[in-house]
């Protein structure tokens, strides 16, 4: 067992070295201002393990969740130690427990007829789940879907028995239909999850906790804000026990989020302070920074910009100018500049913002503020450049206020009727709440 940790571990900086070539960066590419060449160079060759930030910033740049650098390596040379393992009912189980779902993976893959023969109600589940744990989410979809299948045909027993890794198998498939942006059968696996939950008396489960928020996440998602509220407004209220506060602070940051975007802000800020206080609480100090911004957002949006800008202050404090989080704090800074009409202020901040640290909806938001302040000033060439960068992202994210104002700044610096009619048709849909408030 120790010895399999240490491989695990030592293996980070050759996954950081594989996956910076795969996306061919050189060390300083992948370094901008936040780690210096020389500890890169010593992460890569295994001379020294990252810290957490370190390894969150690397993770942000390859566009790799941070658990990845953490997986077992399921190609390894030790292929042929699968040959001799024993596979009674028991056997995928402990290895699905003890995380060595690699195991499962290659068994299934090199020995199909063994792992077929295998006489465990749940197999197609352990291999779905595992595939999903290795970010291989196309195939988990057929044996996830098998599992589903069979519980559906079993007999009452059979799935009491089995209701959990159900749930579980659902909650993957959702993960999958979140990706693929398919929120109508993320919504159904959900609640047909929610059903059998509460049929076979598992509603104090982990997963079920796990379902309610992720309901809270596709609803906010498909703009399903009312649906979002009803929901876990009514879980809180039968669930005063907190059992998981990791999941709890996630429900208020998924409240936060529906009552922003249907104007009720007094709510909005009530659910991220508790939020925040869960984060701090359990030393979550990462989302704790992200729902402080969603604060600020709320605050915004009710034009409540003095303590907005007080609250922003206190954290750019707190925050070191060579992090992440730093340069978002600065776009966000932007945004309230931008919305008091201070736009001499937001480009001055303009200056002082490294892209290379910003995510792709913060460069969005930085090049739509561009654009807006440029087409302000008759700079019609760089408002183009700057507009078209954002739009993308707006559209992926359905910003549809802030999409109306940049096709009517394109359309009347082109006269281009397309622009127009984009214009005109954003402003009919009820999209998230952005920059303009």
């Amino acid at each position: 067992m120790h010895m399999e940790v240490i491989s695990i571990i030592l293996d980070i900086g050759n996954k950081i070295k594989t996956l910076r070539k795969q996306s061919k960066l050189s060390q300083e590419d992948l370094c901008c201002d936040f780690i210096t060449r020389t500890i890169l160079s010593r992460i890569e060759n295994n001379k020294m393990y990252p810290s957490i930030p370190q390894l969150e910033f690397i993770a942000k740049k390859l566009n790799v969740p941070i658990n990845y650098f953490f997986m077992e390596s399921f190609y390894s040379d030790n292929i042929s130690s699968l040959v001799n393992t024993p596979t009674n009912s028991n056997s995928l189980q402990q290895w699905y427990v003890n995380n060595l779902y690699g195991n499962i993976i290659k068994l299934e893959e090199l020995q199909p007829e063994k792992f077929n023969a295998i006489d465990d109600f749940n197999k197609h589940f352990y291999l779905g789940a595992s595939l999903c744990k290795n970010n291989m989410f196309k195939e988990a979809l057929k044996p996830l879907k098998k599992h589903l299948n069979l519980y559906m045909k079993s007999a009452e027993h059979v799935q009491k028995e089995n209701v959990i890794n159900f749930a579980y198998a659902l909650n993957y498939l959702t993960a999958i239909m979140l990706k693929n942006k398919n929120y109508s059968k993320a919504e159904n696996y959900l609640i047909l999850a929610k059903k059998h939950l509460t049929i076979y008396n598992q509603s104090s489960s982990q997963i079920n906790y796990i379902i309610h928020n992720n309901i809270g996440i596709v609803y906010n998602s498909s703009n399903q804000y009312e649906k979002n509220i009803i929901t876990l407004e009514a879980f809180l209220q039968s669930n005063k026990t907190f059992c998981f506060l990791n999941i709890f602070s996630s429900i208020h940051l998924s409240l936060n989020i529906a009552y922003y975007n249907i104007g009720e802000y007094e709510k909005s800020i009530e659910h991220i302070k508790k939020a925040i206080l869960l984060y701090e609480y359990i030393g979550d100090t990462t989302s704790a920074i992200e729902s402080t911004l969603n604060h600020i957002n709320a605050l915004r949006y009710s034009k409540n910009f003095n303590e907005a800008f007080i609250i922003l202050e206190i954290f750019k404090i707190k925050v070191p100018n060579y992090a992440i989080d730093f340069h978002r704090f600065i776009v966000q800074e932007m945004i309230l500049f931008f919305n008091t009409n201070k736009h001499s202020k937001a480009l001055e901040l303009s200056s002082k913002i490294n892209l290379n640290k910003l995510s792709k909806i913060c460069k969005a938001n930085y090049h739509f503020i561009l654009g807006h302040i440029s087409f302000l000033n008759n700079n019609y060439d760089k408002a183009e450049y700057h507009l078209l960068k954002s739009q993308k992202t707006f559209i992926n994210e359905n910003y549809s206020h802030d999409l109306t104002i940049l096709y009517n700044d394109l359309y009347i610096m082109s006269k281009d009727e397309t622009y127009q009619n984009k214009s005109e048709e954003y402003a009919q849909i009820r999209g998230r709440k952005n920059i303009i408030v």
